[in-house]
């Protein structure tokens, strides 16, 4: 549901989601967090469950790697990365309690704040997960956009975290909001309720909320 967005007028198509989904989008259903997780995940530092007690897991990360970049000329820094993702209402591919410990990781790895996580072992199912920010009319957001495969059938979509005080979800393409950002076809009815300010972003920005940043 990420390649492109709609106003209040029209249920447009943006730019293809495709750099966030391994391959052309035909799903029309978005796999929970739990059964997008590969089965037998290789174990690795990154991935192996904390040993201390009380301290959330290390999802079964399989691979990590810096994405295309941010929108609009902002660089977040790694903790609003983790206060955007202690706003999730739901999981996004990584389950939310062990999503700051792969943000973390991802970071530290990389030297980055564009990250590229994945949790896909090559089994049935897999996804991953880009996390980008980006700012448009005074405003911040970090997206994530997950891609998910159930065998070689792929989906995608995204949830963007406003940076308000505290941080809220403004658009959960996964969920309430999948007709702003129709990923293979649309039935034209949008939201009776529009993300604030929605038609008063342009277009490139709510592209950017609907698919993470363009490909470069």
């Amino acid at each position: 549901m990420t390649s492109g967005c709609g106003d209040a007028s029209t249920a447009g198509t943006g730019p293809s989601a495709s750099a966030h989904a391994a391959g052309n989008a035909s799903a029309s259903t978005h796999p929970t967090a739990a059964s997008a997780t590969p089965s037998g995940a290789p174990s690795a530092t990154a991935s192996s469950s904390a040993s201390a007690e009380g301290t959330p897991p290390r999802p079964p990360v399989t691979e990590c790697e810096a994405s295309v970049g941010h929108f609009g000329g902002y660089t977040p820094t790694v903790d609003e990365l983790v206060k955007a993702a202690n706003a999730l209402t739901a999981d996004v591919c990584i389950p939310r309690a062990s999503l700051e410990n792969a943000i973390r990781d991802c970071a530290a790895s990389t030297g980055k704040t564009a990250l590229r996580i994945f949790m896909d072992a090559g089994g049935e199912k897999g996804c991953h997960l880009v996390i980008e920010g980006g700012t448009s009319k005074d405003r911040k957001w970090i997206t994530f956009v997950a891609g998910f495969r159930v065998a070689a059938t792929f989906d995608a979509g995204s949830v963007a975290v406003e940076l308000t005080e505290p941080p809220t979800v403004y658009l959960d393409s996964l969920g309430k909001d999948n007709e702003l950002c129709p990923m293979t076809s649309s039935t034209g009815k949008l939201p009776k309720v529009l993300p604030a300010g929605w038609n008063d972003l342009p277009k490139d920005a709510r592209d950017f909320l609907c698919s993470g940043s363009p490909e470069r």
